[in-house]
């Protein structure tokens, strides 16, 4: 998320956390001047109490554009 323009500010942020406690899916949208930025990602418990990253995801960032 850098930039060479201005600082970027956490906008917004959110934790879910499953009825068990052993995962979490969490998304952030970050402003950068007028662009705004969503990030997602998803930890998981593993058996040795440690939380390891499952899945993350930046608003499509490297996808392919989309012709419609």
């Amino acid at each position: 998320l850098r930039s060479l323009g201005p600082r970027p500010v956490l906008r917004r942020c959110s934790v879910q956390l499953d009825p068990h406690r052993t995962a979490m899916e969490a998304f952030a949208s970050i402003a950068t001047g007028h662009r705004v930025r969503a990030m997602a990602f998803r930890l998981e418990r593993g058996p040795d109490q440690r939380w390891r990253c499952a899945a993350v995801e930046l608003d499509g960032l490297g996808a392919p554009p989309r012709h419609t």
